[in-house]
């Protein structure tokens, strides 16, 4: 009888049981009422609590195969007011493999436990160091010509998990040539590109995975916000509803949502770009490729979007390779900066490090301001300029006898009222106001030119034709190498 239920239908069972009690004139007993009452309710039960053991059944399924495609998770939690995506809580994971594209998985505050949920946000200076993040975009040996024009030459370059890496340079340097090359828009003349460890040379830029915004946006100007961001959607053929999910999540995280049925000419700048980070970020792509843009965008805006483009690939964890030739913008968005100059790399590393520490004459000139001194060394700490000696501290002694060339940083130098250690006497030339600072343009006995920053109010007036007194601080200088 126990077993009924799960053969016949419930109700049948306890029916079929009253009937057979009642013709065996059982009813007036207590026992048996007791016992038609269990048949006729037990399967119900039965069913609940199989209904609740499948239900549990498939909640450990489901938490098991999370577990085994997330390997490390990074909570990322903002407030609201920095987080783009209206204070979701954003998991960031390390991959498998190439196979799984999908980088991001984003939960809602009150779906995560309390004590993850009120970890603080890391600070900039505590991500991972990429020696200990797996790469993800790597070029060998890539070179790209045109005709007698050699764009790119031999570059190896290491993108890893989750940063922000700026191309840098000026115009004709190769950096967008490298992007394109990333894209697959051109071939490399030689070489290999990689991506997640595949060799992706030979494969068309839609089979990489990549999110590109490109510097004119290339918005389509007769379609809407979300029908624009859902164009490349619809071209996959992907579900309705997919598509509804995945446009509405990708203009909320761009703060578009109140815009998704204007058209683009009705769209300022700064929303026209956001539009074109949305398209390729709905992909859930990979990696995305960023080629200038928000050059067309006023300083002002410039400097706002800026930030916010910054907060958004924080808060999404993709990897970001930017191209510019902005250097505020490389230094303040970039985790580490490529500065490149005809077709090569000229330095690597993190934005302190290429402004406090060019290697080459090219990046002290290329990167921020600064004054290029040349001398002779006369000790292992002191150089020769202008007729007076000044102490340089250096990582390595200087050779003595030979050549030097010294950099420093405008901001660096300083007035002096009086004659002293490295104190430079200079010929005022130039003066330019700019609220916060004054810069002066100093020429030294020997006719090489100073720039200097002086904060305002300046500590003595100004002007064009005067001998100022300059101090030059040991430990401000950069002793350079390469071409001049």
């Amino acid at each position: 009888m126990l077993l009924s239920p799960l053969v016949v239908p419930g109700v049948a069972a306890g029916l079929g049981f009253l009937i057979l009690a009642a013709g065996l004139g059982l009813l007036r007993s207590r026992s048996v009422l007791v016992a038609a009452h269990v048949a006729l309710v037990l399967p119900f039960v039965v069913r609940s609590v199989a209904a609740a053991a499948g239900a549990l059944r498939r909640a450990a399924l489901r938490r098991r195969r999370v577990a085994e495609r997330v390997r490390r998770v990074a909570l990322h939690q903002q407030p609201r007011h920095r987080d783009p995506a209206g204070g979701d809580v954003h998991l960031r994971r390390q991959l498998h493999g190439p196979d799984d594209r999908r980088a991001v998985v984003a939960v809602h505050r009150r779906h995560v436990p309390r004590r993850l949920a009120r970890r603080p946000l890391p600070e900039p200076g505590s991500r991972v160091p990429p020696a200990l993040t797996p790469t993800v975009v790597e070029l060998r040996g890539c070179t790209r010509d045109y005709g007698p024009v050699r764009a790119v030459d031999a570059l190896d370059l290491a993108v890893h998990e989750g940063e922000f890496l700026a191309l840098l340079g000026p115009s004709g340097c190769g950096k967008t040539t490298t992007l394109n090359l990333i894209a697959g828009f051109v071939p490399p003349t030689a070489g290999r590109i990689l991506i997640d460890g595949a060799d992706v040379t030979g494969r068309p830029p839609h089979l990489r995975g990549l999110g590109v915004v490109f510097q004119s946006y290339a918005l389509f100007p007769h379609l809407s916000v979300r029908e624009n961001v859902a164009f490349g959607l619809r071209e996959r053929r992907l579900p309705a509803a997919e598509i509804e999910r995945r446009v509405g999540d990708a203009i909320e995280l761009v703060r578009l949502d109140r815009a998704g049925r204007q058209r683009p000419a009705e769209l300022s700048g700064g929303m026209q770009q956001r539009v074109a980070l949305a398209r390729a970020l709905v992909y859930q792509p990979r990696v995305l490729l960023l080629d200038e843009p928000l050059a067309a965008l006023d300083r002002k805006l410039r400097e706002g979007m800026r930030d916010e483009l910054r907060a958004i690939q924080r808060s999404v964890g993709i990897t970001t390779i930017f191209v510019t030739h902005d250097q505020a913008e490389a230094l303040g968005l970039s985790d580490r900066i490529a500065v490149m100059h005809r077709g090569r790399i000229e330095q690597l590393g993190a934005p302190r490090e290429i402004y406090e520490h060019p290697a080459t004459r090219f990046v002290a000139d290329f990167v921020g301001a600064s004054t290029v001194l040349r001398g002779r060394a006369v000790a292992a700490d002191r150089v020769a300029v202008a007729g007076s000696t000044l102490v340089v501290t250096s990582v390595r002694p200087l050779a003595v006898g030979t050549d030097v060339e010294l950099a420093i940083r405008p901001e660096r130098v300083r007035l002096s009222t009086g004659p002293g250690d490295n104190v430079l006497e200079a010929r005022i030339e130039g003066l330019v106001y700019q609220g916060a600072q004054t810069e002066v343009t100093a020429r030294l006995s020997d006719g090489q030119r100073v720039l200097a920053s002086v904060g305002e109010p300046a500590p003595a007036r100004l002007a064009a034709g005067q001998t100022a007194r300059l101090h030059l601080p040991p430990d401000a200088f950069m002793v350079l190498v390469g071409d001049p």
